[in-house]
């Protein structure tokens, strides 16, 4: 992660954003945050915009409409972060789009942020797409809100740290500066029922660049085996089952899938899972488990520190 001015980040990927939703729609910037820095991976930033800007088209449907990027600077006070889950105090870049397409009921917003839900329907589109939206904020230690209502638009502001107040969070062990194997946005299927441990993965899996959906072991039995993963991470303490008995029944149709098992104490080589890795594991022992597990090669049966 590096500095990075926001305003221009987003003023350099304008073109781009305004190819990808095409001719129906107009992409407005503005920005009273010109020179304020954030500590971010530019790639994911970027990936993040594109998927909010790619929803708001989506809301607007064939007739097109005026997608706003806003960018500010935004104080957060004690008494106001405690209404918001996940907020806290201090100074902000607030990154907002903003549409005034379809919109969205209580419901739905209430369920937006979920791995698994969508709004694809039968016919095709984008759907949601916002929990590689929310993974990629936890990683930038921020936070985000949602404002919508049906037939009226929809508005998602993203709050980063500015530079000089988020450095000392990103630069806590296991998160520097050093570089990590990164993937290609593969699919991760999470099977981990402690909710830490979820909050830690979504942000270690969206800065390594990896798509992560997380379930519990009853919602992942649950998931069709037509639906592809790249990799499936499971624990091996789960509430009804062992994590080898999930990897087994979860192996039938997902040939092609690699399967890790996260486990606190030293594993012998064997069993259903393809390698282990020793809870708790650093940032960069994940990112060379999944690169490992993806080339296939001989860390089968492996236990990873």
């Amino acid at each position: 992660m590096k500095e990075t001015t926001l305003t221009t980040l987003v003023e350099e990927k304008i073109d781009f954003f305004s190819k990808m939703v095409g001719a129906g729609c107009e992409i407005k910037l503005t920005s009273t945050a010109e020179d304020a820095r954030v500590v971010c991976d530019r790639n994911l930033i970027v990936q993040m915009l594109a998927n909010l800007i790619a929803n708001a088209k989506e809301s607007y449907g064939s007739k097109g409409g005026t997608i706003e990027v806003s960018i500010d600077i935004e104080t957060i006070e004690s008494e106001v972060s405690y209404l918001q889950p996940g907020s806290r105090p201090g100074r902000f870049v607030r990154v907002r789009v903003k549409d005034q397409g379809s919109g969205m009921s209580p419901e739905t917003l209430s369920k937006a942020f979920e791995p698994l839900f969508t709004t694809k329907g039968p016919k095709g589109g984008l759907g949601l797409g916002l929990s590689v939206v929310f993974g990629i904020v936890r990683a930038h230690d921020g936070f985000l809100t949602a404002e919508s209502q049906s037939n009226k638009g929809t508005a998602v502001s993203v709050y980063l740290p500015l530079a000089q107040e988020g450095a000392e969070v990103l630069g806590r062990e296991g998160w520097g500066e050093q570089e990590a194997e990164r993937g290609n946005f593969e699919r991760v299927l999470v099977v981990e029922e402690e909710e830490e441990l979820r909050k830690d993965l979504s942000s270690m899996l969206a800065k390594l660049n990896y798509d992560a959906v997380f379930a519990s072991s009853g919602e992942a039995l649950e998931i069709p085996a037509t639906e592809r993963f790249d990799i499936v991470l499971v624990d091996v303490v789960l509430p009804k089952m062992s994590g080898d008995e999930l990897i087994e029944r979860l192996k039938q149709g997902r040939g092609d899938a690699r399967f890790i098992l996260l486990t606190e104490n030293e594993r012998s080589p064997g069993g259903a899972a393809d390698s282990v890795i020793k809870k708790p594991f650093s940032l960069e022992t994940l990112a060379l488990s999944l690169k490992a597990s993806l080339e296939n090669d001989e860390s089968e049966g492996r236990t990873i520190h």
